[in-house]
């Protein structure tokens, strides 16, 4: 009797320890992303059909996620974009969460001061293929080589076209393609004729930001870069002069606009939809508005193309962001902590070919390859993209440096200073803000 009594306590005391052990291996991430609030729609959905939305599917993956890994629950915390002030705040406070979501260009500044995690080696030891991931695209997580953040889309600038306004000016092939212009002249050209046959001009630009996206663009595509060998920003450089004149031309020749040195795009896009220009100048983010627009005939637009940025100098290269998972915790975090939230960044990843729904270029080739990618709707017109966006320079200035450019080239956009003055301003304050930083 003794020894069954002493039995059932060692079994007792056994199972006590393995629940225990069970407790203590299962886990709750945390997951600070913005992309909206959308639980009440979408709080108990596990199904993804016919979702398009940022939100919905962001929320939709998350609750499968929670659904197939009881042991390992991610939860949500929902920002405002772009989740700066609230990653800081946690950071700060000492509670960072454990996954984040951020755009590529602001990596470098968490990742200089010690904020992030590295991620190179635990993205292999999860199964993460880093050489999947397009060459533009892989810049986006990287910082001094190593990776700490995992692209997971590109919000790219793209050349929004309306096909029948197109067809008036004998500008579509047999098939009913665009035929797009491959030079400076070939543009202004197939612009006369769009203005010609329909009184519109061939594209509008959605505002101060579509300015700037075009311009940094036509540099990387003269062979200009944004910064030198030593990672100092360069702005006052031929190619960026001859990118500006070229943008100032097309507006001044009135073959490109930007309705009434608008600053946000609103009026453009109102302007495309309605039928009241050939073209569009903007991201990858209005796809899904338009074709909704069109299948609900809210809209002029009818027949609607999506093509890559135009490549009209040498060089390919066009103006991306991209959004980034990352870690938050540091340098020196717990590695089994590290490890599980990097497993859901690859389980995200692995379905990134549901968020390519939402209209954003795709970072691995494997997607973009794939059956399911290539039948998306417009999808495959601007596949190419994801091979031929160039990342903001990783380095620690990337934010400053759209802050200074976009306020120069308004500057010369509405004559206050002319492109030179603008492009040397625009570089002295740069220089100015190293050498503050250093």
């Amino acid at each position: 009797m003794r020894r069954l009594i002493l039995a059932l306590g060692i079994l007792v005391l056994a199972l006590s320890l393995g629940t225990t052990a069970l407790a203590q291996d299962a886990m709750t991430l945390t997951v600070l992303r913005f992309f909206g609030d959308c639980v009440d729609d979408f709080g108990d959905v596990t199904d993804l059909s016919g979702i398009t939305s940022e939100c919905g599917i962001i929320t939709v993956l998350t609750n499968i996620w929670n659904e197939e890994h009881p042991d390992m629950q991610v939860e949500t915390i929902v920002a405002d974009w772009p989740g700066t002030t609230q990653l800081n705040a946690a950071i700060a406070a000492g509670t960072p969460p454990d996954i984040a979501v951020l755009h590529g260009r602001r990596i470098p500044i968490y990742a200089s001061r010690g904020a992030l995690t590295p991620l190179t080696d635990v993205m292999e030891a999860v199964g993460i293929d880093a050489s999947d991931f397009t060459e533009g695209a892989a810049d986006y997580g990287l910082y001094q080589g190593e990776f700490y953040g995992v692209p997971f889309d590109l919000a790219a600038t793209i050349w929004h076209i309306n096909l029948d306004l197109w067809a008036e000016a004998g500008l579509v092939d047999d098939m009913g393609a665009p035929m797009l212009p491959t030079s400076p002249e070939d543009f202004i050209s197939a612009a006369e004729k769009v203005h010609a046959a329909t009184g519109k001009p061939i594209a509008e630009m959605a505002g101060q930001a579509a300015t700037v996206r075009s311009l940094t663009a036509y540099i990387y595509q003269l062979g200009g870069a944004l910064a030198d060998d030593a990672g100092n920003p360069t702005i006052d450089t031929p190619e960026a002069l001859e990118a500006l004149n070229f943008v100032l031309q097309l507006q001044d020749l009135g073959v490109v606009s930007r309705p009434y040195n608008e600053i946000n795009g609103a009026i453009a896009v109102e302007n495309f939809a309605n039928g009241e220009s050939a073209g569009l100048i903007d991201g990858t983010w209005r796809i899904n508005g338009f074709d909704r627009q069109i299948a609900e005939g809210e809209v002029a637009l009818k027949n609607y193309y999506v093509a890559d940025f135009p490549q009209l100098f040498d060089n390919p290269g066009t103006f991306a962001g991209s959004h980034n998972w990352l870690v938050p915790l540091g340098q020196n975090a717990d590695p089994a902590r590290v490890q599980a939230a990097v497993s859901f960044i690859k389980w995200l990843s692995d379905n990134s070919v549901v968020w390519a729904r939402v209209g954003h270029g795709m970072t691995r080739s494997s997607v973009i390859n794939s059956e399911e990618f290539q039948n998306l709707p417009h999808r495959a017109e601007y596949a190419s993209m994801s091979q031929n966006v160039r990342s903001v320079p990783r380095e620690v200035w990337g934010n400053a440096f759209w802050a200074i450019v976009h306020e120069e080239v308004e500057a010369a956009v509405l004559a206050i200073k002319t492109p030179e003055v603008a492009l040397a301003d625009a570089q002295a304050r740069l220089d100015d803000f190293i050498l503050f930083q250093s």
